[in-house]
C-alpha cells in the first residue's frame, strides 16, 4: 500500500497551526491500518499553503491488532483480485 493512502472522515474541534479546524483522517498503511488522525484542512489543496499539522487521534495499535488488520487487508485484495480474474474467464 501507497504511504499516504487515507480518508476523510470528520472536522474536529482541534485546530492546525493556522488556526484551522483540523479533518480527522485514517490511514490506510501496512504500518498504521485503520489508525486515525488529525490533518491539516488544506492538506494537498492546489493553491493553498500548507501548515504540515499532523497528530495522532488515538494511541498506536499493538503489534498484534496491527498484524490482524493487515492480515484482514491482504486476504481481502487477493479476494478481490481473485475475483476480477474469474470475472475476465467468464467473457
Amino acid at each position: 500500500m501507497a504511504s499516504s493512502q487515507s480518508s476523510v472522515h470528520e472536522e474536529s474541534e482541534k485546530e492546525c497551526f493556522c488556526g484551522l479546524k483540523c479533518k480527522v483522517k485514517t490511514s490506510w498503511t501496512e504500518n498504521n491500518p485503520e489508525r486515525r488522525f488529525y490533518s491539516f484542512p488544506n492538506y494537498k489543496t492546489v493553491g493553498k499553503s500548507s501548515c504540515k499539522y499532523f497528530d495522532w487521534y488515538e494511541p498506536k495499535m499493538t503489534d498484534r491488532e496491527r498484524n490482524i488488520i493487515v492480515g484482514f487487508m491482504r486476504k481481502t485484495t487477493k479476494l478481490e483480485n481473485e475475483i476480477k480474474y474469474l470475472r475476465g474467464k467468464e467473457k
